[in-house]
């Protein structure tokens, strides 16, 4: 749906709509009936009750719309080298994680950061998202989509990858 967001509902649900929407913003929530009165309990929680209407899953494919917005492809099918010339790699994940081991090449903005830190994101090229499991990957590549970005969801396990990642000593490691 243009203009939207992936935040499914449950642990990172509050925090992915917490970093990514403006508190004044009409929320209109994509949500099964049974989950409804959860969902709207988690975002008044969080300051969040401007919430304007819902809607099933089921709509969208009523309507001839996709659930899919963004190109995906698995961890384990990405080349063990990622050509960081044609694409921005781009991990998501928090700085510890980064350094503990991330593609080589790859651009670091925790996807809570992600929406306060789009201008460092390149629009010259495709951006690939990923993180440890594509849980955070795909908010942050609903978010590059809505911005327009040519965005490619990298999901699956990163231990699934063919590459070897690449460490980083704290001296080296940046702040994200």
């Amino acid at each position: 749906i243009p203009g939207s967001i992936y935040s499914p509902l449950g642990i990172n649900f509050a925090m992915i709509v917490g970093s990514y929407v403006d508190p004044e913003t009409e929320i209109y929530l994509l949500v099964d009936h049974a989950e409804l009165e959860e969902a709207v309990r988690t975002l008044v929680r969080i300051g969040y009750d401007n919430i304007a209407g819902y809607a099933p899953p089921s709509t969208l494919v009523e309507r001839g719309l996709s659930e899919e917005v963004v190109r995906r492809v698995d961890f384990h099918d990405l080349p063990a080298e990622v050509d960081t010339e044609a694409y921005t790699v781009l991990d998501v994940r928090g700085a510890a994680e980064y350094a503990a081991g991330h593609v080589p090449g790859a651009l670091n903005i925790a996807h809570t950061r992600l929406a306060e830190r789009l201008d460092e994101v390149p629009r010259d090229k495709p951006v690939m998202t990923y993180c440890r499991s594509g849980n955070r990957a795909a908010a942050a590549a609903a978010l590059l989509a809505r911005e327009g970005y040519d965005v490619t969801l990298v999901d699956g396990l990163i231990d699934s990858w063919k590459g070897h990642t690449q460490k980083e000593s704290k001296a080296s490691a940046g702040v994200a």
